[in-house]
């Protein structure tokens, strides 16, 4: 049975989850950061509810959160987290990795062996454990060096830069895009509705005139936003490449809607 908790209830995600759990409930799965809203879910409290019940594992989905805010998969209380780096790290397209807590190595399996180790065990279709002093029996194929090496680069720059600076430069261009945007008639900024839930670098905007449209009237004023139909607007994503001349360029383009 699958059960879905709403990031907007009434009560508060975390006792969204709390309500949903029960003695049976074997895995969580939860995003950090929501990609349709943009908001930081409280990852750290939820893992606190799931952590008493002794055989349910927490899935993190970092995919909005790496390059977006500072990530430390250990202090969310995560038994997994996987993550992406060609969304805000701006990596190649289809690089992802896997956090895995240490002890929970040996709760995962695969169909398929590690690669260069195919046997007669790994084609008869069953579990297949993963060698648990390392993750790569987790992973098969050939490795895509020019992906290896744009990824490399990619972090290497994160971290000499300093994952912090990179985040918090990202965060006040999207706050002040907020402020000026809730300026304007017509766009609704929307935000959580739980305070245990932060804003991030990335926003969604209702629009009252234009609904989701919006997204399209911007992209031939040369603005790329991406459309959200589950709020009538808009998603903006103020990322490393941006600069007050874009938040500029955006005001001015919605303003002349």
């Amino acid at each position: 049975m699958v059960k879905i908790a709403s990031l907007t209830a009434a009560n508060g995600i975390v006792s969204e989850v709390r309500s949903l759990l029960t003695a049976k409930t074997r895995l969580v799965i939860i995003s950090q950061v929501s990609y349709l809203t943009g908001w930081e879910i409280p990852v750290a409290a939820i893992a606190e509810e799931i952590r008493r019940y002794p055989a349910c594992r927490l899935l993190v989905d970092g995919a909005q959160a790496l390059g977006n805010i500072v990530v430390d998969p250990g202090s969310s209380g995560a038994d997994y987290y996987v993550f992406c780096g060609h969304k805000w790290m701006m990596a190649p397209a289809g690089w992802a990795g896997l956090w895995v807590r240490k002890g929970r190595l040996g709760d995962l399996f695969t169909v398929w062996a590690d690669e260069g180790e195919l046997d007669a065990h790994a084609l008869s279709g069953h579990p297949y454990p993963p060698q648990l002093h390392r993750g790569s029996a987790l992973e098969f194929g050939s490795r895509s060096w020019p992906r290896v090496v744009g990824w490399a680069i990619t972090w290497d720059y994160y971290e000499e830069e300093g994952f912090p600076h990179q985040a918090a430069y990202q965060r006040d261009l999207a706050n002040a895009a907020r402020e000026r945007i809730a300026l304007l008639p017509g766009y609704h900024l929307v935000a959580p509705v739980d305070p245990m839930m932060k804003t991030t670098a990335l926003m969604t905007v209702h629009s009252e005139a234009f609904g989701s449209a919006v997204a399209e009237k911007l992209w031939q004023k040369n603005v790329f936003v991406k459309p959200v139909d589950e709020y009538q607007g808009m998603r903006i994503s103020w990322a490393l490449f941006n600069t007050p001349d874009d938040l500029h360029q955006l005001i001015e383009a919605l303003i002349s809607l």
